[in-house]
């Protein structure tokens, strides 16, 4: 059909917690149910795997709890049977860890709230009974340190996933580092180019200081070799990941965009155009909205620049759910 282009993404690959959609191996004996996590599954490859489960405990089993003591410090502990499992948690994440660097995962997906998986949000408990949790949370003893081991990609719990923003967010993360490990494969600078020129709005919705950064690294003032030029690419994209997408920022490329229509448009097109932006900018309609309409002005004069830019769908459509479950983040 004319002016549609059909996207083939690459499937990113992730780690997440096998009990998260996967593997019947809770504590209780269950699979944790996820709708947004059920229908990334056939979009990317996974690696999976449950902690517990892989320094010998069954499913079901005991529950286990994250002990903090002054005395002995952050300790993994059975209270039912006195059981401490600290130091088998701590080898098997060590040498699950160096295999891990292996697989050339782009983001992870882990367990809110567990002990073992979780990084940011797990409860600590006194080691004296009948005391409730401490008030502070820490991160999980296979999570926090796999979460520390790959700081620079992007991590979620099935339950922030909850949070349109969020998920979004992430989904475009690892669906344009999946694209760039692709592309990188090819060692060639004409692909990088490529690539950057495809990405250059969805870019721009991070940062415009670091695409210009992005930009010089392409051009290769330097003559570097092919592979380091690429690797340093990689690196401040995985910077570029880290910055916020505001609405602001949003507003900028929308400006961008627009500008390539400004002349061609009638007045009442105008009109629109700008009543739909303000109401974006209330939080009436999501900003989706407004790069369909984007979108139909690119098919409709065929602007082959625009027609290629990610921006516009930079992950699978059927993925895409602007509602949110209704859990808590």
């Amino acid at each position: 059909m004319r002016g549609v282009i059909i996207i083939e993404f690459v499937k990113p690959t992730i780690f997440i917690s096998a009990c998260i959609e996967q593997v019947a191996c809770r504590f209780d004996g269950t699979v944790i149910s996820d709708v947004f996590v059920k229908r990334l599954l056939p979009y990317v490859n996974v690696v999976k795997a449950c902690p517990e489960m892989a320094i010998g405990l069954p499913s079901p089993r005991d529950s286990i709890r994250m002990i903090y003591s002054k005395k002995d410090g952050k300790q993994l502990i059975n209270k039912k049977r006195d059981v401490d499992y600290t130091l088998k948690m701590q080898n098997f994440t060590l040498n699950y860890i160096k295999g891990l660097e292996e697989k050339n995962i782009v983001g992870a997906i882990l367990k809110a709230k567990s002990p073992s998986c979780g990084f940011n949000d797990v409860k600590l408990y006194p080691k004296e009974d009948n005391k409730p949790a401490i008030t502070a949370k820490d991160s999980g003893f296979f999570g926090g340190p796999l979460k520390e081991a790959f700081n620079d990609l992007p991590f979620e719990t099935e339950r922030r996933l909850s949070n349109y923003d969020i998920r979004d967010k992430f989904f475009i993360e690892i669906f344009l580092l999946a694209s760039f490990k692709e592309v990188s494969k090819t060692n060639k600078i004409k692909y990088l180019v490529d690539f950057h020129t495809n990405n250059k709005y969805l870019i721009m919705t991070f940062s415009q200081k670091i695409l210009k950064e992005l930009g010089n690294i392409t051009a290769n003032h330097d003559h570097l070799v092919v592979d380091v030029v690429y690797n340093n690419y990689y690196i401040k994209l995985k910077e570029l990941i880290s910055n916020k997408i505001t609405k602001q920022k949003r507003i900028n490329v929308l400006t961008h965009i627009y500008g390539y229509f400004k002349n061609i448009l009638s007045k009442d097109e105008k009109v629109y155009y700008f009543e739909l932006q303000n109401q974006y900018l209330e939080n009436r309609v999501p900003f989706q909205t407004l790069m369909t309409l984007l979108r139909s002005y690119i098919i409709r004069f065929q602007d082959s620049y625009l027609l290629k830019q990610t921006i516009f769908e930079p992950y699978p459509k059927e993925l895409g759910e602007i509602t949110d479950s209704g859990k808590g983040v």
